[in-house]
């Protein structure tokens, strides 16, 4: 198998390992962050640890130095929704190893049915294959069991939805949208004719209690991360630990932030009982991350 460096996948080809999808970046490579969740999160086999290996370092050297590379990084780190650490192939392979045998063999079978799944795709010109859209297939079928629909009808939603007359029409990258959209079916009862939901029934004290947390949860993880070089710097057991509560919740904040943004637009602040932290409600609304602790 050619090197993941020069792999041109994205996030939709992930692979997933234990219920867990292990996302890449643009030029293949993987997230050790969500390695270390499929692999049962054991805080002995936290990412940062792995980095600062001895075995670990000599291979990034290895790399660095093979034709192959094409003066492309082998590990990179990454802010935002989906940020940690990202390396390639063969330092994916040598993570897994050292967690156990058993886990290497899972990862090793998992990047094998991505690469067959892959050429598959190509094979039918470009379109996605039967593994590729299972996810969808599950997600019907999920659908079917809740609502009491006919799966005739459920396939027929994502038709309209997308435009198309067959699932296998759908691109790669229409798959999780397609498999977001009959999610949110099944949780909101988004059904066919059915109009728009309720407005949300928070009241503007609830609303400031929980855009108050999430505030607090975004700064956290601001803090953990300008914490970190210096924990790493004095070889404090809590450096991993805080490497990890700086990277592996960013999704998870993401996603509170909309849930936040869509739930509370009918808010009125000015309510006697309203908002009291209007600054944690700016930042929420403009996606806001302290610059630095000493801004707090």
């Amino acid at each position: 198998m050619s090197s993941l460096a020069k792999s041109t996948v994205n996030c939709t080809n992930s692979i997933i390992i234990s219920d867990v999808k292990i996302h890449m970046d643009s030029e293949g490579r993987y997230s050790l962050n969500d390695l270390h969740v499929a692999s049962g999160k054991e805080e002995k086999h936290q990412p940062a640890f792995f980095m600062r290996r001895n075995e670990t370092i000599e291979l990034i050297n290895e790399i660095f130095n093979s034709a192959d590379m094409q003066n492309k990084n082998p590990v990179l780190s990454k802010k935002g929704r989906y940020g940690g650490t990202y390396v390639c192939k063969e330092l994916v392979y040598s993570y897994a190893m050292w967690i156990s045998a058993a886990f290497a063999l899972k990862v090793i079978r998992a990047y094998d049915a991505m690469v067959t799944a892959t050429q598959e795709r190509k094979a039918i010109g470009g379109k996605t294959s039967v593994a590729e859209r299972t996810p969808l297939r599950d997600a019907v079928n999920m659908l079917v069991g809740k609502k009491g629909l006919r799966y005739d009808d459920a396939y027929n939603m994502v038709h309209q939805r997308f435009g198309i007359d067959s699932i296998d029409e759908l691109s790669i990258e229409q798959i999780p949208l397609a498999v977001e959209y009959i999610h949110r079916v099944v949780l909101e009862g988004e059904l066919i004719g059915k109009q728009e939901k309720k407005a949300n029934e928070l009241s503007a004290k609830e609303a400031n209690s929980l855009v108050w947390l999430w505030d607090y949860a975004n700064r956290s993880q601001a803090l953990f991360r300008e914490l970190y070089p210096a924990l790493k710097q004095i070889q404090s057991n809590y450096s991993g630990r805080c490497y990890d509560y700086g990277h592996e919740f960013s999704y998870v904040i993401g996603m509170a932030r909309d849930v936040l943004i869509n739930h509370t637009r009918d808010v009125d602040i000015n309510e006697p009982d309203g908002p009291t932290n209007l600054s944690a409600w700016m930042r929420l609304k403009n996606k806001e991350l302290p610059p630095s602790v000493h801004n707090y």
